[in-house]
């Protein structure tokens, strides 16, 4: 694409105000990008450490305990603690900020379901770490297997269910995100089955092992309740801390809950307030010309009007699946972001090509859709350049002498023999020296030389030795 602006910044001192803007967003959106990524798989390993203790619940309490220490450790250190939290409200703020962003919900169904299991995800914890990391940090509890499977299972038995609830919610809400990062990876399709046993063994197991543990405590409790008291005791749970931790998880879920709700009333008010504002045009192929909302993306904005588009990576710049040829209104579009610019050249994208889940028109655009609106990941792979490019090849041409009086003096089945036989050495020599066959016409052939060398001036002078040394051999 050929812009207007040549600095690195990517505009000057004499660009709009709007495209300024859009090369700030463009900066803020690159390191949200990578925030979202790292936040998520720290706190999905986490988890993924969490159930594998859970796991051996299966075996003894005793045994699981001593593995959730071990596991938990790195976690535990100063390091660890505020590696996971930092990740947590990373996660977390880039989640309601991801909502507030969005001009438009018209998103697909997995879409959907991760925004909506993610939401319910504080809330559904948030008596858990209550009654654990924050009972044991202010309260001095020292809680374990023992005395949280009690609480949940003999004092309060809903909180079992809301636990199950948690953990899969939690997992399935992680899987979701691990697979739409991974599915535009080429190596992805080989180990999927053997992801997809993982993620289905790991949370059957974690929680067999708490639904296990669970009933052992629900028999322990009738045959012996003083154990249970003893339990507890040594867990340093009191009717008071109990109390407390209930109130601190009351007013946490109350902030979840106000926090969730911010970027939607912002959204509205946003809304409201550019609805009096002149809107730049989309062109689409089809004809129609769309409003595009301050700020939305070319994606969004097909999304609103109900038009049909590609985006397998949810428009995260990573399949290039949503791709589109801009033919009016390039000059007006900032560069492209470190993640679209790393996309459009694995693709090999002409000048001219961008991705729809990126660009944020300020002005009237133009655009061509690139793949059809049910693309799949292997068409992310596709290569993106139309106009071709020039190189300097070598075309060899090569026929079988006295070719016309061989078919004049022999059989049919002779000819036959003779030409399969030509064909398959010229095959092999072409093969040998790095060459491409063209066409094969009648008694001659045609080959291509430099296609595929880096230097495309010396590899199409290469062939003449090449050859030379495989008929000599």
């Amino acid at each position: 694409m050929r812009l207007s602006f040549n600095n690195s910044a990517g505009a000057d001192d004499s660009a709009p105000a709007a495209v300024e803007d859009a090369i700030l967003r463009r900066d803020v959106q690159d390191v949200r990008s990578w925030l979202r990524l790292s936040s998520g798989v720290v706190l999905f390993t986490f988890v993924a450490c969490h159930f594998s203790a859970h796991a051996t619940l299966l075996i003894s309490i005793e045994f699981a305990n001593h593995v959730l220490s071990a596991f938990m450790y790195p976690w535990r250190t100063p390091v660890g603690n505020a590696i996971l939290l930092t990740a947590f409200v990373v996660h977390y703020c880039n989640a309601l900020w991801s909502i507030y962003c969005r001009r438009s919900f018209r998103i697909s169904h997995w879409e959907w379901w991760q925004l909506a299991l993610g939401l319910s995800i504080p809330a559904l914890l948030t008596l858990h770490i209550s009654g654990t990391r924050i009972a044991e940090l202010t309260l001095q509890v020292n809680p374990d297997y023992a005395s949280v499977l009690i609480g949940q299972w003999v004092k309060s038995s809903w909180l079992s269910i809301l636990q199950t609830a948690a953990v899969i919610v939690v997992w399935v809400h992680g899987c979701i995100g691990i697979h739409f990062w991974l599915r535009t990876k080429k190596w992805y399709p080989r180990v999927r089955l053997y992801l997809r046993l993982v993620g289905l063994l790991l949370p059957t197991l974690a929680l067999a092992g708490f639904i296990s543990a669970g009933n052992q405590f629900l028999r322990l409790a009738k045959i012996d309740p003083s154990a249970i008291t003893l339990a507890l005791d040594d867990s340093n749970t009191t009717d008071a801390g109990i109390a407390a931790v209930e109130r601190f998880a009351a007013i946490a879920l109350l902030i979840h809950v106000v926090l969730s709700l911010v970027p939607f009333c912002a959204r509205r008010t946003r809304d409201w307030m550019a609805a009096s504002k002149k809107r730049p045009l989309l062109s689409c192929s089809n004809g129609r010309k769309l409003s595009i909302r301050p700020g939305a993306t070319v994606l969004e904005t097909l999304r609103e009007f109900g038009i049909p588009h590609a985006a397998v990576c949810g428009g995260r710049a990573r399949c290039t699946t949503c791709r589109v040829l801009v033919s009016h209104g390039a000059p007006h579009l900032p560069l492209p972001s470190v993640e679209e610019a790393r996309a459009l050249s694995r693709i090999d994208a002409g000048e001219d090509i961008r991705l729809a889940c990126q660009i944020r028109p300020t002005n009237d655009l133009s655009i061509i859709p690139l793949l059809d609106a049910d693309a799949s990941p292997l068409d992310a792979f596709a290569k993106g350049g139309l106009d071709g490019s020039e190189r300097k090849i070598t075309v060899m041409f090569i026929d079988l002498r006295d070719s016309t009086s061989l078919g004049e003096s022999k059989l049919p089945y002779d000819v036959l023999y003779v030409l399969n036989l030509f064909f398959r050495e010229m095959t092999r020599a072409i093969a040998v020296t790095n060459g491409h066959y063209s066409q094969f016409t009648g008694d001659g052939l045609m080959a291509l030389y430099g296609l595929n060398a880096h230097d495309s001036a010396t590899g199409a002078a290469e062939p003449y030795e090449a050859l030379e040394r495989c008929f000599l051999a």
